[in-house]
């Protein structure tokens, strides 16, 4: 099984990408399943200019590896009452004839230190990715509201509710993540 794990947030340390790195460790952990971030750092903004010259090898690298996965988690802020342009600037690359996303597996988990938990973000990109022939997982559904008093800023979770949460969700999603299920791609 691989995961492609997609953050979109730049910064280093940002809430989600600390969230996702405790998802993919957990799953390479309990599975042994190939799960990674992403590097998006050097995606440049979409513009038909460039990808009539020819997609840069950063975008072409990313679309061979999400073409190679059979789940993309999207983790994503919330900024404006929805997803970040960076989330909605890969998918615009990734969506590009042939749309390496249609059939794939998708999940979107939000953070934020807001007390929503990034609903709104989350509901706007799954209405995204589903429209672009994603199968939408429903289940589990992980948005963490209040994110900087539930996980340390090294990454250490230190709420005893996110952590138990957290573990229910990896055991639901390698549930419906059987590895006997053949992906198509």
């Amino acid at each position: 099984m691989k995961i492609s794990g997609i953050c979109g947030s730049l910064r280093d340390n940002s809430w989600n990408r600390t969230l996702l790195s405790i998802i993919l460790e957990s799953l390479n952990e309990k599975m042994k399943w190939n799960a990674k971030i992403e590097n998006i750092n050097d995606i440049p903004l979409y513009n038909q200019d460039v990808e009539d010259i020819g997609m840069p090898s950063s975008v072409k690298t990313l679309r061979n590896n999400v073409q190679e996965s059979d789940l993309i988690i999207f983790s994503t802020p919330t900024y404006n009452s929805s997803y970040s342009g960076v989330i909605k600037n890969i998918i615009d690359w990734l969506s590009r004839p042939p749309n390496c996303l249609n059939k794939k597996y998708g999940l979107v988990i939000c953070a934020t230190p807001g007390i929503s938990g990034g609903l709104l973000s989350y509901t706007n990109l799954n209405q995204i990715i589903f429209h672009l022939g994603m199968k939408i997982m429903n289940q589990p559904k992980i948005l963490v509201p209040n994110i900087e008093n539930k996980i340390s800023s090294n990454g250490e979770i230190i709420d005893t509710k996110l952590k138990k949460t957290l573990s229910d969700s990896i055991n639901v999603l390698t549930k419906n993540l059987d590895p006997q299920i053949t992906f198509e791609s």
